[in-house]
Order: structure tokens, then sequence, then C-alpha cells
């Protein structure tokens, strides 16, 4: 018999992220008894889904030990974590929760946990979850006393009408953009494509449908090239690829190159900061350039606070400082006024915006922001198609003591090295999914070829495993 999963082992920065074999049908059900009982009696909980059948089954046994303790379920069925996120702010639900792979290796299920704000839970609040689930101490109710699922029926009618409120729609339609859209095999493919249509854009959608088997984890650098080959053949004017969840998101440009975290937030930011003033909350890795941006473009009385790229962190950081806006490297992008949260779909819709007011190709105008000076690579690497290059990185911890490496981040197209004094950022090109880009950013600039060839040598071990 195969012995239970604590849930201690599979915590990771306020998330539950485990494999198939950790995360069972039992431990689900365990779960939802644990949350059920840390919620009040008869409270109710927003539950939805990806596409994947692991994480159906998961919600599935959840909500079976949610219900013995007297909660209720709205049951989303398979829906984008932002749309789950904005109607628990909107209409009061006492807490929500997502089974979703994320961008995790193929084996994991990933579960997150929402507050009656919508927001992730702390790490306080999730240890009280934790308490109870290790204590066994559940409350459990009579037949009579147990509450139904209940459907969110109009839940993305609900969501679609809130975005009108907030995106100059009409702007949009006059430009008749041709969008090309990957909606990585989720459920944002419920949504965005038809809000995009209604819109007056021509929209050209990739794995933006719900199979019966999803075989891998998407974007990937095969998708990523895809994505920027269908913008360039079919002369498209913005190639957007959504993660699983749709909270995250990686942008192309007309040309068909792949524009990073880092240039995507400085052109947000730019055009926030000359009508605005008030607080950006980013992470503390992003490009030194924010600071650039802000300098040249702000009209005074903004502050920039940066926290360490944590789930909720940035969210929390906003909501304490009363941010404007938020981002970080890992395709995250925060708007206050409409969510708690990341929220790809609608930073999506506002590029859009961006691009039908300064009437200019995304590439023109990202290019003509500052930017620091950066250091730049090619690696030729035979084995990548999947992901499997970036996964190594994201976990390899066996650096030079001198260089100061503090963490690596999943930036969704790649992966975000970083260091005491700066950062390699590793990422596919938008031509060949076996051609790797480094750049880096450090201070002094002289360290960032020191750090680039250190990430070299680490890719060519993992070149030589398939030799």
């Amino acid at each position: 018999m195969m012995e239970k999963t604590k849930l201690d082992e599979i915590l990771q920065d306020n998330r539950i992220v485990g494999t198939f074999e950790q995360i069972l049908p039992e431990f689900s059900a365990s779960l939802g008894a644990a949350v059920g009982t840390w919620l009040k009696n008869k409270a109710t909980i927003a539950i939805a889904r990806d596409f994947r059948t692991d994480s159906r089954m998961m919600k599935r046994a959840f909500t079976a030990g949610l219900m013995s303790t007297g909660v209720t379920a709205l049951d989303f069925h398979g829906a984008p974590t932002p749309l789950l996120q904005f109607y628990i702010r909107r209409f009061g639900a006492d807490a929500g929760i997502m089974f979703t792979s994320g961008h995790y290796e193929g084996d994991k299920t990933g579960i997150r946990i929402f507050d009656e704000t919508g927001a992730e839970l702390t790490s306080d609040r999730l240890n009280e979850i934790r308490e109870i689930f290790q204590s066994g101490q559940i409350r459990r109710v009579p037949p009579a006393e147990m509450m139904n699922i209940s459907d969110a029926t109009g839940a993305i009618d609900v969501y679609v009408a809130g975005m009108r409120n907030v995106i100059d729609r009409e702007a949009i339609a006059k430009e008749n953009f041709k969008i090309v859209i990957d909606c990585a095999l989720g459920p944002v493919s419920n949504v965005l494509p038809s809000m995009l249509t209604d819109m007056g854009c021509e929209v050209i959608a990739i794995n933006s449908f719900n199979p019966k088997v999803i075989p891998k984890n998407l974007p990937n650098s095969s998708s990523l090239v895809s994505l920027a080959q269908t913008v360039r053949a079919n002369s498209a004017d913005l190639g957007i690829a959504l993660d699983v969840e749709g909270g995250r998101v990686v942008f192309c440009d007309e040309n068909g190159t792949l524009r990073t975290s880092d240039r995507i937030a400085a052109g947000l930011a730019a055009r926030i900061v000359q009508r605005s003033k008030g607080t950006i909350v980013i992470s503390e890795s992003l490009s030194k350039n924010m600071e650039n941006i802000i300098a040249s473009y702000g009209s005074g009385n903004l502050k920039l606070i940066r926290v360490r790229d944590q789930p909720g962190a940035i969210a929390q950081a906003i909501r304490e400082n009363q941010g404007m806006f938020g981002a970080s490297d890992s395709g995250s992008f925060w708007a206050p006024s409409f969510t708690v949260d990341s929220d790809g779909i609608y930073t999506s819709l506002k590029i859009l915006e961006l691009l039908a007011e300064i009437d200019r190709p995304l590439s023109r105008y990202l290019d003509t922001l500052p930017q620091l000076p950066n250091n730049h690579r090619e690696i030729v690497v035979p084995e990548n198609t999947d992901n499997k290059l970036f996964t190594f990185l994201e976990y390899e911890t066996d650096y030079p003591e001198e260089l100061g490496y503090k963490y690596a981040l999943d930036t969704l197209s790649g992966v975000k090295i970083v260091f005491k004094d700066g950062w390699v950022n590793t990422s596919p090109s938008s031509r060949d999914p076996k051609i790797i880009h480094l750049t880096s950013e450090a201070e002094p600039f002289e360290i960032s070829t020191q750090y680039m060839d250190v990430i070299q040598q680490k890719i060519e071990k993992y070149q030589n495993q398939y030799k």
C-alpha cells in the first residue's frame, strides 16, 4: 500500500505541487475535507480546473471531501484561473481553488487556493489548512446538512462583461487586427478567441481546443516557434501564447520575434506612468531598465517597489501599497483596477489597446524605449523541443560560490537564472527551437560574460547527457 502523502512534502512557495504518485484522489479528498473544515459551515468555495484528465479527477475527489463538511461547491468546470479569481472578488465566494498542470513538468499537478478576495492564500493562512490536514480534526456533517454542487452559470459572460468596462473595444475594432493566439490546450480557448473576434479581430487559433489526451505542457520551444512562424506567414499584427491557466502570457511582435517580459513590462509601464501617479510593484530580478522607464516617462510622484517573485508576493505588495501596476519576469502582469492577480487575457487586450492608440507596430514601439546594454549569445541545443533543457536549468543549483547564485525563474518562454549582481535569461529562438538565446544583464557589465560562460557550461553538461 502506497504511503500517504504528507502535505509538507509537496508545499512549494504557497502552492501545492506534486506528481501523480503524490497527489492521489485520496489525498485530494482529504485536502477537500481540511479546506472545508477551515471554512465556516455552509460557506461557498468556487472550484475550477484545466482540461487535463488528472485535474478533473482531483477536482471531483476534492469536492467529495469538501461536501462532507457542509460547504457548497460552486463548479466552474474548465475555466481560466483569472476568470475564477474575478468571479470570487465580484460575487463574494468565501474561497476558491484551482487544479492545474500549470507550467510544471508533465507528471505534476498544481493546486492553488484563493481567499475571499480572489488572492492566493498567504503562507500563514495556508498553514492553518496544513495543521487541520495533519491533525485529522475534520468537521463532518450528517447527510441532511451536506451542501450541493452548483454550476457557475454565466461565469464567462460575467467575466467578459467586466472586461468590456475597462477595455476600449471600439479603438481595437477600428484597427482590424490579425492575431495569432496559442491557448496551450487550456480553458482560455473558451474565452479569449471569441472575445477577440467580437472586437473585430481576425483570429488564428493554435492549440485552442479540448483534446481527450493532453500529451505535453505548453507553451514549449516548439510551440513558440510555431506561433512565430504563423505570425510571419500570415502577416499578423501580434502573436499571443498563454499558459494553461491563462494567468501568464508571452507576446510575439509582427516580425515573429518573441519579446521578453522585461520589454513588455517596460512598454506597458511607459504608457501608464505618463498618465498616472502612484506605485508600481515588480519582481526584484526584472530588468533595472524599469528605473530608466520611470525616469524618462514618469511625471513625478512615482514609486517603484521590487519584491521576490513568489506566489502572491507581488499581489500582496500591490494591495499594501495601493499599487497601480505590477509585472514580473515570469510573464505575469497585474492590473489591480480589474483583478487581484495576473491576468494574461486582460494583458493581451491592453496590449492591443496600446497598439491601437499609438498606431505603431509592437516592435517599433518597444525598440524606441530606453534599454540598458545587454550581453547576447546563441547556442545550438539538439534536445530542447519539450522544454527539457529549461527544466534542467530551473533545478540546477550547483554554481561557483563567488557568483552568488540566488534562484531560477520559469519565465514561460524559458528560464532566468538570477545571481547576486545580475541575471542570465535563456529563451528559445523564434525561428528554431534548437537554438537558445542567452541574454545577460549585470552590474558591472563585464560580469555578464562570466555569467553566460557558466550557463553555457551548464547547457553543455545537459547536452552531454544525450550523446
